[in-house]
């Protein structure tokens, strides 16, 4: 037979051996019948191989080429069977460990159980990866655990049996990553892992647009990592990581340890405390609860005013479980009162929705801020006043309660900018506010995206308009100033020029803070911006540490590409490039 013909036989014997587990996939009661047919198969042809090996042997050498054969196949058979009897031996098991874990004094376990008694210790071996050091922890005989106090990071773990000085059996080694709290870990990997929750349609706390994760939610945490990125613990650049999850298993993310928190507008409660083992911040946000609905299913009142429970009466609300909104229903249903409403439990955010959309329901009940995350054209939000007894939602970050040291140092940072976090949350409502209802005249500059000109005005500046030589060319006037920083935000190149532009981010950045400039100058700065910045409202900080309401230009979303993940080199610029930048920029030829 040719080597043609040979390949063809072998890729035709493979393609039918594909076909066969193809079809067993597709239907896996047939996985019996074929494993018996090709056990079959497989022992006929080791019967066929033997017949041909004694003949082949007993025609070259006669009886003694038989007996050659034989012995090789004795040999090979009681070397199978040692093998085996090895491999099957038994051999500490360690016990189920989580992948990642925070603990002070993290004990691992196992299981050993010979054949007969016998006098045996054992030696733990604790591997830091990738190249670290080897601990080796003596473990006394009739223990079957041991503490590893003082060692952290990733790891690789082993037990190995000891009889008499020797080795006897291993186990199978198993990874882990364990550290004290996640001040630890995070100071060790540069990495803060967040738990936070999405829904499709939510433009508000944490949604997915353009390729980038946005909202609330994930602005707060890059302003959380900024902040501990200067804590004296840490010192050292973070980047964040998302984990998502559904509700409500984002709250009991944390005390699972693969992440560091929680932020997904949990409200506080001690219920919640209790349930799942979680500590929280201090409120970083409040709401009211806020009725939706379309207008036919609501009283005659503007849109602005409140809902009581009276004027629910007779109507089905919904609302979403294990939310604020569902204890007030069920407090709701036990008062006699309000008997005569019906409560529609929705499992989640999107059947809450389709609940609404399907005029299944006349009416949702949700936290008031987190209510634009599903209020749609045609539909209108409302407050509700009622006497039930349920106070307003605070937002809290969720922590495992070994994090008391991380919890400390983000309550403090939310002291620190309350400011801030109130100005975030109020910007994405607007915004999602102008998406739904019509543009009010006057709103702001038409189709700048800026901020309305309200007579004076904190300028945020961190690139050329920093310097006087820049700074005068500019305005017509002189305003006070002092140096502030950004936190949430880095300072990047532009491909091919020599300013810098502003984006969100893990950073803090530097600059200077030009007090009450009037709509004049600031027009004429509007003017000077290319037109790839957009100037927007938020909150910068002092060198005493007080929050000042400010405007800053950042750079557009569309005009994304153009900005290298480059820091923007301030020394050099005031070095180098600052002259040529007066001398040549053609933005000065714009700003009258």
């Amino acid at each position: 037979m040719s080597n043609d013909e040979n390949r063809r036989n072998a890729s035709g014997i493979l393609s039918s051996f594909e076909e066969i587990i193809r079809l067993i996939a597709e239907y896996p009661r047939l996985s019996l019948p074929a494993g018996v047919l090709l056990a079959i198969f497989w022992l006929a042809s080791v019967f066929k191989t033997l017949i041909d090996g004694f003949e082949w042997a007993y025609k070259q050498w006669g009886f003694y080429g038989v007996l050659v054969v034989v012995t090789i196949i004795a040999l090979l058979s009681l070397l199978s069977i040692c093998l085996v009897s090895l491999a099957i031996a038994a051999r500490p098991v360690i016990k189920p460990f989580p992948a990642r874990q925070l603990s002070r004094s993290p004990t691992i376990r196992w299981d050993f159980r010979p054949a007969q008694a016998r006098h045996i210790s054992y030696e733990l071996l604790v591997k830091l990866l990738p190249n670290g050091p080897v601990h080796r922890i003596d473990v006394p005989e009739g223990m079957h655990h041991a503490g590893i106090t003082g060692i952290a990071g990733e790891m690789e773990i082993s037990v190995h049996a000891i009889e008499a000085g020797s080795k006897l059996r291993s186990s199978r080694k198993i990874r882990t990553e364990i550290y004290r709290d996640s001040v630890e870990r995070i100071s060790k990997t540069g990495k803060l892992r967040v738990a936070v929750h999405t829904d499709p349609g939510e433009e508000v706390f944490c949604y997915f647009q353009n390729g980038r994760w946005r909202g609330f939610d994930i602005d707060f945490s890059r302003l959380i990592a900024s902040e501990l990125q200067e804590d004296p613990d840490i010192r050292r650049r973070i980047e964040v990581e998302y984990s998502f999850y559904e509700w409500p298993a984002v709250i009991n993310a944390p005390k699972e340890h693969v992440v560091d928190m929680a932020i997904a507008s949990i409200s506080i409660s001690a219920e919640r405390v209790k349930k799942y083992g979680i500590h929280f911040s201090v409120p970083y946000a409040e709401s009211k609860l806020g009725v939706i609905a379309y207008d036919r299913a609501l009283p005659e009142n503007s849109p602005e005013n409140s809902v009581t429970l009276d004027e629910l009466k007779g109507r089905t609300i919904a609302v979403h479980n294990e939310t604020t909104a569902h204890a007030l229903a069920v407090k709701a249903e036990q008062d006699a009162r309000y008997g005569d409403i019906r409560f529609v439990v929705a499992g989640n955010n999107d059947e809450l929705r389709e609940l609404l959309r399907d005029s299944s329901v006349d009416a949702a009940l949700y936290d008031y801020q987190r209510a634009f995350t599903l209020l749609e054209a045609g539909a209108v939000l409302r407050t509700l006043d009622h006497d039930i007894g349920i106070e307003h939602d605070r937002y809290g970050i969720a922590y495992s309660r070994v994090n008391a040291r991380l919890l400390d140092k983000v309550d403090g940072m939310i002291a620190k900018h309350r400011l801030r976090l109130e100005t975030m949350l109020a910007r994405f409502i607007e915004s999602k506010r102008r998406d739904l209802l019509p543009e009010t005249p006057g709103s702001g500059p038409a189709g700048s995206g800026r901020p309305a000109y309200s007579g004076k005005t904190n300028l945020f500046v961190y690139g050329s308009l920093m310097y006087e030589q820049v700074w005068r060319r500019l305005v017509t006037r002189n305003f006070p100033q002092k140096a502030a920083r950004l936190s949430g935000y880095r300072r990047l190149r532009i491909e091919n020029e020599d300013y810098p532009a502003l984006v969100k981010g893990v950073g803090t950045v530097p600059g200077i803070l030009w007090l009450d400039v009037d709509d004049e100058n600031l027009r004429r700065l509007d003017r000077f911006e290319a037109a790839c910045y957009q100037r927007v409202s938020g909150v910068v900080i002092d060198d005493s540490g007080a929050e000042i309401a400010a405007e800053f230009f950042e750079i557009r979303e569309s005009h994304r590409s153009i900005v290298e993940e480059v820091e923007w080199n301030e020394r050099e610029f005031e070095s180098k490039l600052l002259s040529r930048f007066v001398k040549n920029y053609a933005g000065f030829n714009q700003e009258a």
